[in-house]
């Protein structure tokens, strides 16, 4: 279980339903720090934002009067900033994983599944405790202010002459916007990149093709058997461990988690080592935990190179923090520095 706050916690409960509303309310009765205020649409939502500053909110997505990700969107717009945990019903139905990412992008810090049907046969007291667990990290997430980049410039370069084989990217919580905002301006780079999302399964298709859909790359979910090629980038899929093997063959399997996630990016690193040896340039991102530690720590003894995503500017610093506190990071930048950073090392490896 994680460490979850003992202080005084407002939580705005944002949903359509009455009886989600006060399903919820009841479900968090036992956990007396929690005080709550609910709002059945995004407007009404935005108002008690204003007015009451809520420390957290969970969020319905799909609601008649501002959805959730129109209110995301104005929060965003108008500088308004709440830790922010989707509380919606994640199917694959009618694009609905396809907005779970979107939120994701607008900053929301953690999502959460309600259930489909049989409302009345769901663990009620396992579904308190992840709100709870959600929420209480939520709200030690940092105001960010989110700069857009200006595009990378194309790099002119032979793909003979770069050092790095392949670039790995790792992220957890607040990876999808931080894979947005790198991709909406990371140019060509003449080598294969893999990226391990910690991600549900199901939602990773959805993340590469808004991946896809604005940027300069070929973002694709990895398939297994497929052999990697420049200039692609392969997202692999939730609940799937992506393993590479020799001449840049993907291989996926669901062998059990590693520090609790399956894709770890750990194991991909330590493939990916045994491959590409030293010549390995990894990226990691905002995330809880320290998964990619022991992979850094590998591409490291045999001379890679890691960029971390800065503190200031992570949703949650674990991940990358994990790399520092290993005295494995090459270089430590803001999120908006990280396209240039990377091509930085395209061409100037030592």
């Amino acid at each position: 279980m994680v460490s979850i706050a003992t202080r005084e916690i407002k939580l705005l409960i944002v949903d359509d339903s009455a009886f989600i509303r006060q399903l919820i309310t009841d479900m968090m009765a036992s956990y007396t720090n929690v005080k709550i205020d609910t709002a059945s649409n995004g407007k009404i939502a935005l108002q008690k934002i204003k007015e009451n500053k809520p420390d957290v909110m969970t969020l319905d997505i799909e609601m008649d009067v501002m959805n959730g990700l129109e209110l995301l969107q104005v929060m965003r717009d108008e500088n308004i900033f709440v830790p922010t945990v989707i509380l919606s019903r994640l199917t694959k139905k009618n694009g609905d994983d396809d907005m779970t990412i979107k939120s994701l992008e607008l900053g929301a810090t953690d999502f959460i599944s309600k259930p489909e049907s049989n409302f009345m046969e769901f663990e009620f007291d396992q579904l308190a405790q992840e709100i709870y667990e959600k929420i209480s990290i939520a709200i030690n997430v940092p105001r960010n202010i989110t700069t857009i980049s200006k595009p990378i410039k194309p790099l002119a370069l032979k793909s003979n002459l770069i050092i790095p084989k392949i670039l790995v990217i790792g992220s957890s919580a607040g990876g999808p916007s931080a894979l947005y905002q790198i991709f909406s301006t990371l140019p060509k780079i003449n080598i294969p990149i893999i990226i391990i999302q910690h991600i549900p399964a199901g939602f990773a298709n959805s993340l590469a093709k808004r991946l896809n859909d604005i940027s300069n790359l070929y973002v694709k979910i990895a398939e297994d058997g497929e052999t990697i090629k420049p200039n692609v980038a392969y997202v692999a899929p939730g609940d799937y461990h992506l393993i590479m093997k020799q001449n840049g063959i993907i291989s996926l399997n669901q062998e059990p988690s590693h520090k609790g996630v399956r894709p770890s990016v750990d194991i991909t690193l330590s493939s990916i080592a045994k491959v590409y040896g030293g010549k390995v340039l990894s990226v990691i991102l905002t995330g809880m935990g320290n998964d990619g530690s022991e992979g850094v720590e590998e591409i490291s003894q045999l001379g890679g190179k890691c960029i971390v995503q800065n503190k200031e500017t992570s949703m949650i610093f674990g991940m990358p923090e994990a790399i520092v506190k290993d005295s494995n990071a090459d270089s430590i930048v803001a999120l908006s520095k990280i396209p240039e950073e990377i091509s930085h090392y395209l061409v100037n490896w030592s």
